[in-house]
């Protein structure tokens, strides 16, 4: 649709004027297709490290791409479930104090906002 043309412009403009808020981070090893359906957590043992599956997709990149796409993904099941996606925030923000507890680095909020920019793109 013709019509999208103009805010499409000032979106891509807007992400293009702050790309290189990713290439500041470290790269990690990125599971590619990071989602729920892709942890596998133990009943059995909850204190236990979850396990990945679908590795296919598995790179090298900025963690933000990840962590991005994780945040947007909630939002969106959030959203789905026909909640407000801000009500997916706090669970989001315990990811990622998670993250950062277990050795990763913070991710500047620019760097976070294109990772789910590339995720729902």
């Amino acid at each position: 649709d013709p019509g999208w043309t103009p805010l499409l412009t000032r979106v891509l403009a807007a992400l293009a004027a702050r790309s290189t808020a990713l290439s500041s981070g470290a790269f990690k090893t990125l599971h590619g297709d990071l989602h729920p359906n892709n942890v596998l957590v133990s009943t059995d043992h909850p204190s236990s490290l979850p396990g990945f599956i679908d590795m296919d997709s598995l790179r090298c990149g900025p963690a933000a791409l990840e962590l991005g796409g994780w945040l947007a993904d909630a939002a969106y099941r959030t959203s789905l479930a026909g909640h407000s996606s801000e009500s997916a925030w706090p669970a989001c923000e315990a990811f990622l104090q998670g993250y950062e507890a277990q050795g990763g680095a913070a991710s500047r909020a620019e760097a976070l906002a294109w990772g789910a920019a590339v995720f729902l793109g």
